[in-house]
């Protein structure tokens, strides 16, 4: 079946809302947690940056402790580090947390992988920070670089017309292929981060596998499929803007989900069949692995 395809997207829709039934409520419930996890962090970043620039009897006047950090100047600089130990841990939390929604949808597709409590601990929320903090980077600096030649354009225009001046219909033309150039940029990165599409899903399939490895393979299963996939992601953007919306989240959430976990499912089996390789790999520790 072609990828990206009518019959393989009209599969991939009709997996995801069969999957729906059953998986609303515990999904709205699951989402809770790490939003629960994301105000904790707020909330403990904003008290570590006013304890850091006023001090903590300032901050907490009218508590029914603010005595006693007057009374013990060491205590006010105990509660700045305390929040900043608390931003930490909510941090990895929330990562962890985060992880496991989606871990609960990819579980969906196939209950013979890793159950989706599995990824509740704090080593899970770093590792998955690291993920999302690694490929941000990477997505910045490829970002950077498709937005090079407009920037140029725009750079040599400014200086023009600072310089000696330019007639005004060259100043528009500029002005139009600068623009273009930027519409291009945007739009050669979003169909680019596809190579990346499949970084989340691999570390679900695979605990033991490092980011660094699971950014590599999500590249090499994508190849081919940039196009095509850059094409669903944007018939999910409706979805996400649903999501927003209380009265239809519980469905918006699901759906949206499962659509993302049926298609990674499909990306990853349909490279299963191209090569040959092990469908089961059983890990003896963290180093070693025999299939």
């Amino acid at each position: 079946m072609l990828f990206g395809g009518d019959d393989f997207m009209f599969e991939v829709k009709t997996r995801a809302r069969i999957l729906t039934h059953g998986s609303k409520t515990k999904g709205v419930l699951l989402l809770i947690l790490p939003a629960a996890a994301f105000t904790g962090l707020i909330i403990s970043v904003l008290l570590f940056i006013l304890c850091s620039y006023y001090p903590a009897e300032t901050v907490f006047e009218g508590w029914f402790f603010s005595q006693t950090i007057k009374n013990n100047p060491a205590f006010s600089v105990f509660i700045k580090y305390f929040f900043l130990f608390c931003s930490v841990l909510f941090l990895l939390f929330f990562s962890s947390l985060r992880f496991t929604l989606m871990a609960y949808f990819y579980y969906r597709t196939d209950k013979n992988q890793s159950r989706p409590k599995s990824f509740i601990s704090l080593k899970t929320g770093a590792k998955n920070f690291r993920c999302g903090a690694f490929l941000f980077l990477i997505k910045t600096a490829y970002f950077a670089l498709f937005l090079l030649p407009g920037a140029i354009s725009s750079a040599v225009i400014y200086m023009l017309v600072n310089s000696r001046g330019i007639p005004a219909a060259t100043l528009y033309t500029g002005l139009a292929v600068s623009f273009i150039q930027l519409i291009a940029a945007i739009a050669a990165a979003f169909i680019f981060f596809g190579r990346y599409y499949m970084t989340e899903y691999l570390l679900y399939l695979n605990p033991l596998m490092s980011v660094r490895e699971a950014v590599i393979s999500s590249a090499s299963l994508m190849r081919g499929k940039l196009f095509s996939t850059a094409l669903f992601r944007l018939q999910m953007i409706p979805w996400l803007a649903l999501k927003q919306v209380i009265f239809i989240l519980p469905f918006a959430l699901s759906y949206s989900s499962l659509l993302r976990a049926v298609m990674r499912e499909k990306i990853f089996a349909e490279d299963k069949t191209k090569v040959n390789s092990p469908a089961v790999s059983f890990y003896i520790n963290k180093k070693s692995k025999f299939f």
